[in-house]
Parts: structure tokens; sequence; C-alpha cells
């Protein structure tokens, strides 16, 4: 395992210096805790020092917002478990953070707990960074005196999110890339290649539809491509203007959900984070009806209105197994497994087990689906550089032939 570097106060005040062997920040983070230390910086002991920054070789990289919220919540978690004081287990948890915008919230925090306000309602002032549902459950933990063990859980949640998220879009960079290949190829070959062909077959009559195309459209690009590059930029900028406007995130939703494959993707990761959120809130100890309201954001898409619909059930009496059931978005298997939930009396146990599997099945649908949308892109690069190619060897076999 690496070896990470890490400073630190003991429980007396004394600052101490150190290394210890853990397999990440986190795992090194709790075990000094598990040392009566009280962590300050940690970072990799083979980080060379930075002379020209000067700065101790300790300092955490950067790293995104939704990695730091999660670090922070786990390491909060067991600073209170080791028994710290809130007042003093948040400033250690936010000198542990990198993102700048997340250790300025949590300083305003500080000041909040210092100023009488609990935990919950400090962190609610900064809505951007922390969702309702990290609040309720920041709550719900400060009421029933289980902060440690609500945090700890979710900050298993935050990464577990995190790594969902991530593996879909680490899923998506091969195909990205062959699609930029095969974009650049058929550039390439009308800027540099078919110029070549066309002087070589320059008064050749009768040419083929095909190859006077690619002729004419090679042409346009050297003598237009800067117009053609301003236009592009431009459109690019349109369509990223739009891609993030409400009504786009309405269209691509919707959409996303009714396509054969990607639907089937969004509606088994859409599952997968509902029934984990209900298993976190139970675990946390939030009422049924607030859970399903919370659950409502992070599920999104076509769930979302079916949620409200549930906890409008839910507040007429009915149970959650019978109000799952006449929504049709949600599958019988899930108003089933959560019937014997109720049954048994542990409806975080059955919603931890059906996230599990509704993950392990987003997987492999994922990994299926990549398996087919390899091949057929390097069919489709094939296709469009062969096609441009062939196009005028054709032309080119046919005028040494006498043909044209």
């Amino acid at each position: 395992m690496p070896e990470f570097a890490y400073k630190a106060v003991t429980r007396s005040g004394e600052p101490v210096a150190g290394t210890v062997a853990a397999r990440d920040r986190d795992h090194a983070f709790s075990l000094v805790v598990e040392k009566g230390e009280l962590p300050t910086t940690i970072g990799s002991a083979t980080a060379p020092k930075s002379p020209r920054a000067g700065g101790s070789r300790f300092k955490l990289q950067r790293t995104s917002l939704t990695d730091d919220r999660a670090q922070f919540t786990g390491q909060l978690a067991a600073l209170i478990g080791a028994g710290v004081p809130l007042s003093k287990a948040l400033p250690l948890a936010r000198r542990m953070t990198s993102h700048p915008a997340l250790s300025a919230a949590l300083e305003e925090s500080e000041a909040g707990l210092e100023g009488g306000q609990a935990l919950s309602a400090a962190l609610s002032r900064h809505e951007a960074l922390f969702s309702p549902l990290y609040i309720g459950l920041v709550r719900s933990g400060e009421s029933s005196g289980q902060l440690a063990e609500v945090l700890t859980e979710l900050g298993r949640y935050l990464v577990r999110m995190n790594q969902i998220a991530r593996s879909a879009v680490t899923a998506l960079i091969y195909p990205i890339i062959l699609v930029i290949v095969t974009v650049l190829a058929v550039v390439g070959l009308l800027l540099f290649v078919l110029p070549e062909f066309e002087a070589l077959l320059e008064g050749v009559p009768d040419l083929a539809w095909h190859t006077d195309f690619l002729f004419s459209l090679s042409r346009g690009l050297r003598e237009h491509g800067i117009i053609v590059l301003i236009a592009a930029a431009a459109l690019a900028g349109l369509v990223g203007l739009l891609w993030r406007s409400d009504w786009a995130r309405g269209v691509r939703r919707d959409l996303t959900y009714r396509l054969p494959i990607a639907g089937n993707l969004a509606h088994l990761l859409a599952l997968s984070r509902f029934s984990f959120t209900l298993s976190l809130c139970a675990k946390g100890g939030l009422p049924l009806l607030s859970s399903v309201a919370l659950s409502r954001d992070v599920a999104g898409g076509p769930y979302a209105p079916a949620l409200d619909r549930i906890a409008g059930e839910l507040k007429g009496g009915s149970s959650l197994s019978s109000a799952i059931r006449e929504e049709p978005v949600f599958p019988e298997r899930i108003a089933q497994t959560v019937e014997v939930g109720e049954a048994l009396g542990q409806l975080g146990d059955i919603f931890a087990y059906m996230s599990e599997r509704y993950e392990a099945e987003f997987d492999e649908a994922l990994k299926r689906v990549l398996a087919l949308l390899e091949p057929c892109l390097i069919l489709i690069l094939g296709v469009m550089v062969g096609g441009v190619v062939g196009s005028v060897l054709v032309a080119v076999f046919a005028a040494q032939s006498g043909v044209l």
C-alpha cells in the first residue's frame, strides 16, 4: 500500500507528524484518527516539494466538488465518532478540503456553529453545495443523537453516487474518441488527400456524382475554411448555450427515457439511486414520507412526478407498496419487494438490496451496450473513410481504363 505523510495534533494540542500506509487518503485519515491524533493535512509521502511554491508537500491536491464533499463527510464522521466535539471537528475536516467554494461555505458554517446554530441549519445556507437530502439526514442525525453514524452512511452514499456517475462517463470516453478520430480522418482526407486526386483527374469528363461531390466539398473547405471554422464555432457555442438551458435538459431527459437502449440504462440508474436513497434515509431515521420526498430529485426524470403522487398517497394513508403499484413507471417487482419489506419491518435492508441489484444490472447493461457500440463505431469509421477513398479510386481506375 502507498505511504501517506500527515500532520496532526494530539488531544492536548501538541503538533505531530508521521507517515502511515493506507489504501487512499480517506483510509489514511481514519488510521490517524484511530491513533488518537487529529489530522490537519495528509498527502503522498513521495510527493516532491515544489521549490517555487515553497509550501508543504503535505498540501492536498485539487479535487472535484463531488469528491471533496464525500471526503469531507466521511472525515467529519470519523472525527465525531472518535469523540471530537463538533466545534473542533468541523474546522479540522474543513482543512482537509481543497475545493474553494466548499471550504468557504464550511468556514461560514463554523461561524454559524459558534453563533449557536445547529450543523444542519448552518449548512442549509448553502443550498448549491448541500442538497435537501444532505441537510435532512444531518438534521435527523442531530435529533437522534447519531450524527456520526448518519454522516458515515451519507459519506458512503456520496462516494457510491460519484462512482456510478464516473463509471458512466468513463465508459463513454472510448466511443467519443472514436467519433473524434472519424471526423479528423475524414477532414484530413478532404483537405490533403483529395486535392492530389482532383489534380490527377482534372479534365476527365463525366465523373461519378459521388466523386464530383467529394471534390466540391474538398474545394469548399480549402477555399472557405475560415468561414466554415467560424460558423462551426458559432454553432457549437449556440448548441452549448441551448444544451445548458432548462428546456434542453427537459428535452434530453424525456428523450433519453424514451430511447430503447439509453432509456433502459436511464431507468436502471434512476431505480438504483431511488432505492439507495430510501435505504440511506431509513438508516438515518427519517420518516418515510420525508424520505420519498427527498428521493424525488435524486431519481429525477419520469420518477419525480410519480414520487410526488406517491407522497400524496402516503399522506392519505396508503402503504408504500400499494402507492408504488399504482405508478406504471415503477416495475411490479419493486412493489412486490417493498411489500415484503413492509411485512418484515425491514424497508431499509430491502431498499439496500434493490439498490445493489439495480446497480449490478446497470453495470451489466452498460457493458453490453459498449460491447456493441465500439465495433459499430469502428465499422462506421471504416465505411466513411473507405467511402471517400473508394469513390476516388473508382474514378482513377475508370479514367485509366478509358471507361470515363
